[in-house]
């Protein structure tokens, strides 16, 4: 018995340019539809030594539409009976273009009928078993595949689950009188829609039959079933959890026929950890030489639980087109790129979570106007896409962000273009994602916490680029999952205590990690407070071992120390960081990951609802001065006044009981030195009011009667 594979393209050029590569991904070569057929063509693109710049698509030699950006498709709409060839054609940066291999798919008259039973979710399937669906027949396939026939309807519809091909195999189209499938899809909510926990979301969905009518339009979340609706307009309440899902719709005709909608995800509550641990090692990988080896990505140690790939570079550096591109350098016939894709997947498999980072020290570029913007962000997600990166991370160097040097004071409202630009890129990013997309930064020290005492924005006399980070990041807090600030290849920096540390010792390391959190003035102006980050939101970062930098090196008893002491006061500090993943298999071999990953995973983890930080470091729980609340006892529902001694500005008030847990937060905006509320019910004891406003925190006692 003889098999052939499939074919494959490799192209022999000359050229400095190699051609890109290109391959139709759906339909699958061979696949049969009913007129009128309505096909979505997808293609997969790349391009080794560039960047995609469109893929068109083929039927012959008739050029039916293009597509800009990953993921490639066309909705082919109306197609009529008929045999056709299709192609997908890619065209890179440089010009040089690559064509897919032709797959054939056939549209069949829209006749016939079948007398297989209609397919049911669970129906009881067996090897061989036949049904029709969506216009089709069906057979179940030979064990161990069989199982599937009887999986979940959304997950194994013959030609309509997302993974029926696992157990069904296409027999043919229907003869005889064909009815067709409905159409349904989700009206509300929109896609990547956010809700507080505990609301009653309000799905509705929108279906027809056009040979006949709904007798019913069922709701899924997650994959499982809600509830159905046989009347329309089709709806139903979800009473949601906090996490972000997915929601799908099915509509059945009265001829049993099936449709799904397309998934749509929504987000509960602010979801910020992205499935990671409490505490992570935060790595970065590294494909090219420099008297380190090469590492592939499946033999990465299991201790690292985010893989930074390194890096996403400008096509020209210095350039300010926002062209980028991303190369895997040290691939051999060994090891090529689908291999690389391939470990990725299995990384994810594993738990683990694969960045790909921005910059570099030699990938420095700015973007010069929207229109590079655009570039940038076009490029960006089209990489993500196409490898499925879990996230961003922000590690832009040299002149890629400075600012109008003394002519951009005030970090919340930053005028200078090159980070007005990178912070609109960004955040053009991140909100296509889902909140679970990772958002990270790898300042070094001179770009954010130098900006305490030097700020290039309001101080002409120093470098223009000090501090440009703080305008950033805070400008993205929102979606900021961590900050791993570079402790290392520093100067000294000033502490909130103005005492000037070093990096690579204990004391260094916690005063720029506290300083971090509890946040610090900007350019030694009293006016001018960054909000110090959730510690969940911060990373202590050092090298690897001595050749990684060159300076910032601290035993592995020294850093847990520090982090130690950090987190004692402030728990939840989210991890470690460390340049690199390939310098610790070469000079450490994994004594780094080895050690500090088995010192975090020793630690208890703590509520996110306990605050043990209140006031000044040191006194947690503890009244700070500045703040009266009368009357002092009081019981619920009874007017309370709060008094400052300086007006806070946008304020939220945390109320806490005596174990440090909080109870409710408030949130009030442009509060002057008074405010008066309606306190809640919260039973009777001792508990702590803990005010954050724009530039300080007050803490005080309060007893509820």
């Amino acid at each position: 018995g003889t098999t052939t594979s499939s074919a494959i393209n490799i192209t022999v050029s000359s050229s400095n340019n190699p051609s890109p590569t290109a391959s139709i991904s759906s339909p699958s070569n061979g696949a049969s539809f009913t007129a009128p057929a309505s096909i979505t063509i997808t293609a997969n693109a790349a391009d080794q030594n560039g960047t995609v710049s469109k893929v068109e698509f083929y039927n012959g030699s008739t050029k039916l539409s293009e597509d800009l950006s990953s993921p490639y498709s066309f909705n082919w709409t109306n197609v009529s009976a008929g045999t056709y060839s299709l192609t997908a054609k890619a065209t890179d940066n440089a010009g040089a273009t690559g064509t897919s291999i032709s797959i054939s798919i056939t549209v069949n008259p829209a006749t016939g009928g079948c007398s297989d039973p209609q397919y049911v979710e669970n129906g009881g399937y067996s090897a061989g078993s036949k049904v029709k669906n969506a216009g089709n027949s069906y057979q179940c396939k030979p064990a161990p595949y069989s199982g599937w026939c009887n999986g979940a309807a959304w997950a194994y519809a013959p030609g309509t689950g997302s993974y029926w091909q696992d157990a069904w195999t296409l027999v043919g189209p229907c003869s005889g009188n064909n009815n067709n499938a409905p159409s349904v899809n989700i009206s509300s909510p929109a896609n990547g829609t956010q809700f507080p926990v505990g609301t009653a979301v309000a799905i509705s969905a929108s279906a027809s039959d056009g040979d006949g009518n709904v007798i019913k339009v069922e709701f899924f979340v997650d994959g499982f079933k809600i509830g159905e609706d046989a009347t329309s307009p089709y709806g139903i309440s979800w009473t949601s959890t906090q996490g972000t899902h997915t929601l799908m719709a099915k509509a059945t005709d009265n001829s049993g026929n099936t449709k799904e909608s397309s998934l749509i995800s929504i987000t509960v509550g602010m979801v910020t950890n992205s499935g990671l641990p409490k505490h992570i090692m935060s790595g970065y990988w590294h494909s090219w030489g420099g008297g380190v080896p090469f590492v592939k990505l499946r033999d990465v140690n299991p201790g690292w639980d985010v893989i930074n790939i390194s890096f996403a570079e400008p096509i020209s550096p210095g350039s300010t087109d926002g062209r980028m591109k991303f190369v895997v350098s040290g691939l051999t016939s060994d090891y090529t790129i689908n291999d690389f894709k391939a470990d990725i997947q299995t990384l994810q498999s594993r738990g683990k979570k694969v960045v790909l980072s921005i910059g570099g020290y030699e990938g420095y570029f700015s973007l010069g106007s929207s229109a590079a913007v655009t570039q940038f962000v076009n490029d960006i997600k089209g990489f993500v896409n196409e490898y499925g990166f879990d996230g961003i991370d922000i590690d832009t160097e040299q002149s890629s962000v400075q600012f109008n040097g003394g002519q951009d004071p005030d970090f919340k409202n930053p005028t200078s273009p090159k980070v007005v630009n990178m912070i609109s890129a960004i955040r053009q990013i991140v909100d296509s994602y889902p909140e679970t997309f990772i958002l990270s930064w790898a300042p070094e020290t001179f770009y954010f916490p130098m900006g305490h005492q030097w700020y290039g924005g309001s101080n002409g006399n120093v470098d223009s680029r000090s501090g440009v980070y703080i305008p950033m990041i805070h400008a993205l807090r929102d979606r900021t999952t961590y900050v791993q600030t570079q402790l290392y290849n520093s100067m000294q920096m000033q502490g909130n205590d103005g005492v000037m540390y070093s990096m690579g010792t204990v004391e260094g390391i916690v005063a720029m990690t506290e300083m971090i959190i509890e946040g610090f003035t900007v350019g030694g102006n009293a006016n001018s407070f960054f909000p110090g980050l959730r510690p969940d939101q911060v990373v202590i970062a050092v090298p690897a071992s001595q050749g990684a930098a060159g300076s910032g090196q601290i035993s592995n008893a020294g850093l847990q120390q520090a982090f130690s002491i950090v987190n004692n006061e402030h728990p939840g500090l989210r991890g470690i960081m460390s340049w690199s993943i390939n310098w610790d298999v070469y000079q450490n071999n994994n004594s780094f990951i080895n050690s500090n990953s088995s010192y975090l995973r020793s630690l208890p983890t703590y509520s996110a609802s306990r605050i043990v930080d209140a006031g000044k470091p040191g006194l947690s729980l503890k009244e700070s001065i500045g703040m009266t609340v009368y009357p002092n006892p009081a019981s619920g529902g009874t007017k309370v006044n709060l008094s400052f001694d300086s007006a806070p500005g946008n304020l939220s008030l945390d109320i806490m009981d005596d174990n440090g847990l909080k109870t409710q937060t408030l949130y009030f905006k442009n509060v002057e030195k008074t405010l008066e509320l309606e306190l809640p019910s919260i039973g009777p004891g001792l508990y702590f009011f803990k005010a954050s406003g724009d530039k300080r925190i007050w803490v005080k006692k309060f007893i509820s009667r």
